[in-house]
């Protein structure tokens, strides 16, 4: 084929087709016999692959050994505590320090929460997912922190306005160290889910469990601080769906929704 003719071809592409100059050059073709074997197939996703879930994971491991082997005082003092209605102020003075684990196990609540509903609803298991696995995670740990400064907001304004200070300081406690215990306990689901093949219907059994029962704590302790009078049942009610319940159930809700979203069937 002439020079001129290659110059009227349409694209570079046509080059590379049957019949053109390139047929007759050995220096575009493999030299020797195909190399046998078979296709590779792409390697699914897991989660005990995923460096991001293994990071979160042994990061919680050691702060909580370092927060519970520091901060024992402080928890052990408040687990005697919670279930004692006390008749004057707090005689414990928690130091600074003690303070900041406490605050250390808060955040660990939160993105053990996060990481739990990113492995029951949004790692790409049997579906292919449109985003990178870090970005659903990251986008249910801010999901989640954002949830506990909200209600931790919105709890120190109402508490503020209709009810003592004493009060108010006694229902952060509790509530701190709920969500604590909290994320103690779903740190071990999370392991589960992660590393054993947990079966997700379970786990999700198990989350709805532990919430359950933490909202069931918190509903108790709020009725004995707040009201601790029967005609002050509705009215505990009607303050913590609003503050505790709605909350909770609009991220749920939002991440369900997100859910088929974010994905596409394989």
């Amino acid at each position: 084929m002439a020079y001129t003719e290659l110059l009227e071809l349409d694209s570079i592409s046509t080059l590379f087709e049957k019949g053109t100059y390139f047929d007759t050059q050995s220096a575009f073709h493999a030299v020797g016999r195909p190399i046998p074997g078979m296709e590779g197939e792409l390697i699914p996703y897991a989660l005990k692959n995923d460096l991001l879930v293994s990071g979160i994971l042994v990061f919680s491991f050691l702060l909580l050994c370092f927060v519970l082997n520091k901060g024992q005082s402080l928890i052990l003092h408040q687990l005697k505590d919670f279930f004692v209605e006390r008749k004057r102020g707090n005689m414990f003075v928690e130091t600074e320090s003690e303070f900041r684990y406490q605050f250390f196990l808060i955040s660990h609540g939160a993105w053990m929460l996060g990481l739990v509903l990113f492995i029951l609803f949004l790692q790409p298991s049997g579906t292919g997912s449109l985003y990178p696995s870090w970005i659903s995670i990251l986008v249910c740990l801010l999901a989640c922190a954002s949830l506990y400064a909200f209600k931790f907001l919105s709890y120190s304004f109402v508490n503020w306005v209709f009810f003592t200070h004493s009060q108010c300081e006694r229902w952060m406690e509790v509530y701190a160290l709920v969500i604590s215990l909290q994320g103690v306990v779903l740190f071990p689901l999370a392991c589960a889910l992660a590393y054993f093949d947990f079966d997700t219907k379970t786990g999700l059994i198990v989350l709805l469990v532990v919430l359950g029962i933490s909202k069931l704590l918190l509903f108790c302790k709020s009725f004995s601080i707040f009201f601790g009078k029967i005609y002050g049942l509705l009215t505990n009610i009607l303050y913590f769906c609003t503050l505790e319940m709605i909350p909770l159930l609009f991220l749920l809700k939002v991440i369900s929704e997100i859910t088929p979203s974010w994905t596409i069937k394989l």
